[in-house]
């Protein structure tokens, strides 16, 4: 049988359920039901139909359920809303799947009425001109139904009369699984019922409980469950008191056993000295692994930028992974790098799991799709050996490894580099970094120029100077960009003036400090010049040029007679500009004979 809509205000629809235009019994696990006519002397037209009971068989949303289909031609197009005279002990027992042109609209299962009475269904359609079927799927069997009334009016009421009230539909939200985070039996999880509805009115309270036992009341809450599964019911109740109920299965999983802690660091070795830029010229190296050049603990896993050419790294230590679930990693470095992770506390397990053979700048992740881990599986509180190896040529020398937790979610590009909060060093300790030694290049010295010659000879001495953590291993005399001499002491001649001397020192680890010392060489002191001057016996008057001595006048071989006359004249060379301060004569008579000499001057 077809129907066909009214042209009037209401553009309803009448129809007798048991007056279907067809029928299609079940099939599948619904085989052997099907929409059954009975008699009811108070039914429309005495007659309804039914799917029997089946011991609450719950079809969801199969369509291999029994059906019954109403063949309708529409002349108003737009929302349609819905009427049933029906019979429906239980909300969740009797219930149906109202269709439009075999689509299911949704389950309907807040119905509950024990006598024959008109309900309204909670959902709409959006129907089109022209013919098209109405259908009714069994959700759970034994729903009575009666009569079907199809309007395209919303205030519309079979009879005229005053519908009964629909019950609200209950929405506990979907099941939920947690883990206890922090090890203490229980994990906070939040309640949501926010998504229950009520067709004709609004929802009053809202109440949750855990079988017997209350929970607290709210479209939300928080609730502090043990560890374990529970079942939770949320009891929804409208303004004109009917309620719906809906469950939802809250899971709370053990937290993972105490297990690794990290100390905070983690262990970097440095090997100088080796050219190349393979990592097998750092591996094969004489000093690794076992003499690095020297050792620093890391405060994140990446070590210090531009510090240095021709040398290679080994980062290493122990993962202490936060979550479980998978990671993925990714490395950075110049000019090669490797990453190697351990599936467990064990070097002896490790894998390589990213690298590249290039070089990159600092934190350039993507350079190269081999530098991306694959998805690596790690336990929440296990520990994992990781190790990043680095070579460096020339450049700007670099080394970083980044990471993807579980809880980030997949990306192309890491959210962080690995922080020391989850790392602890290889060794359980860690070396100090290199402390720069401390140069001494003695005191000031000031000396004089001894010999005239307008320098002085001068030892400097740098053997104060001192490291606290190695050896000095150089030690360099300038002044100002003129190289003097090496060694902890030095002789050099320096001209008259002042200077200013550099030492500057180098430890065994690369490091190195300065220190001044002031030297002055002066003039040398204004001396005294001596002349001798001796005068022949073969002459009153001799001449002759001396020096370098006391002037004296010696006369043992001249025969001064008396009241004999003698001149001298003395001529001495000082050197220019001289000055003479003083100068004097001395005359010493000296003879073998008696009597008394005397000399006029």
């Amino acid at each position: 049988q077809g129907y066909t809509q009214s042209t009037g205000s209401d553009g309803e629809v009448v129809m007798e359920a048991e007056s279907y235009s067809s029928k299609i019994d079940g099939k599948g696990s619904y085989a052997g039901m099907a929409w059954t006519e009975y008699t009811d002397a108070n039914a429309s037209n005495g007659k309804y139909i039914m799917v029997p009971d089946n011991s609450n068989t719950n079809a969801g949303p199969s369509t291999d359920a029994p059906l019954v289909n109403y063949t309708i031609d529409f002349v108003k197009s737009g929302t349609h809303y819905v009427w049933f005279r029906i019979i429906g002990a239980n909300g969740s027992d009797n219930s149906i799947k109202p269709a439009y042109d075999g689509l299911i609209l949704s389950e309907w299962n807040s119905i509950e009425t024990s006598s024959w009475a008109w309900t309204k269904y909670d959902q709409t359609f959006n129907a089109t001109t022209g013919r098209h079927t109405f259908g009714i799927y069994m959700r759970e069997d034994a729903m009575q139904i009666d009569k079907i009334i199809v309007t395209s009016n919303a205030d519309y009421v079979p009879g005229g009369g005053t519908p009964s009230n629909a019950a609200p539909t209950a929405n506990a939200g979907p099941d939920q699984t947690v883990t206890d985070s922090d090890n203490s039996g229980y994990e906070t999880v939040s309640l949501n019922g926010t998504g229950s509805s009520d067709s004709d009115g609004t929802i009053s309270s809202y109440t949750w409980a855990e079988g017997s036992t209350a929970l607290g009341t709210g479209s939300t809450l928080s609730y502090n469950f043990s560890v374990g599964t529970h079942t939770v019911t949320l009891t929804v109740e409208d303004n004109d008191g009917a309620t719906g109920t809906d469950n939802l299965t809250i899971v709370v999983e053990e937290g993972p056993a105490v297990g690794c802690t990290a100390e905070g660091s983690i262990l970097m070795e440095r090997y100088n000295g080796i050219s190349g830029t393979t990592i097998a010229s750092l591996t094969g190296a004489s000093i690794y692994p076992n003499s690095p050049t020297s050792t620093l603990g890391l405060t994140s896993f990446e070590i210090p930028l531009n510090s240095g050419d021709n040398y290679g790294a080994r980062v290493s230590g122990y993962l202490c992974a936060p979550e479980n679930g998978g990671y993925t990693f990714w490395v950075a470095g110049d000019d090669n790098v490797e990453l190697w992770l351990s599936t467990d506390d064990s070097p002896a397990n490790k894998q390589r799991v990213a690298y590249h053979t290039g070089w990159t700048s600092s934190r350039e992740w993507n350079k190269y799709s081999s530098q991306k881990s694959a998805v690596i599986n790690l336990s929440a509180g296990a520990s994992y050996y990781i190790e990043a190896l680095m070579k460096e040529g020339s450049g700007g020398d670099n080394l970083a490894v980044g990471w993807r937790k579980p809880s980030d979610g997949d990306g192309t590009s890491p959210v962080a580099v690995i922080p020391v909060s989850v790392l602890s060093p290889a060794s359980g300790t860690t070396t100090p970094a290199n402390a720069a030694p401390t140069a001494n290049a003695g005191p000031d010295q000031t000396v004089t120029d001894s010999d005239g010659n307008g320098s002085e000879t001068v030892t400097l001495n740098g053997t104060g100077s001192s490291d606290s953590d190695g050896t000095i291993s150089s030690y360099t005399w300038t002044e100002g960009s003129t190289a003097l001499g090496t060694g902890s002491t030095l002789n050099y001649s320096f001209g008259t003036g002042t200077h200013t001397v550099t030492l500057t020192v180098e430890d065994n680890d690369g490091a190195t400090d300065t220190d001044v010392v002031a030297i002055t060489v002066n003039e040398p002191a204004t001396s005294s010049t001596t002349v001798s001057v001796t005068v022949n016996s073969s002459s009153d008057d001799a001449e002759e040029t001396k020096s370098n001595g006391a002037m004296s006048l010696t006369s043992d071989d001249l025969d001064i007679r008396s009241a004999d006359l003698m001149g001298m004249r003395l001529r001495l060379n000082v050197p220019k500009d001289a000055v003479i301060e003083s100068a004097s004569l001395k005359l010493v008579a000296k003879g073998a004979t008696s009597g008394t000499k005397y000399f006029h001057v």
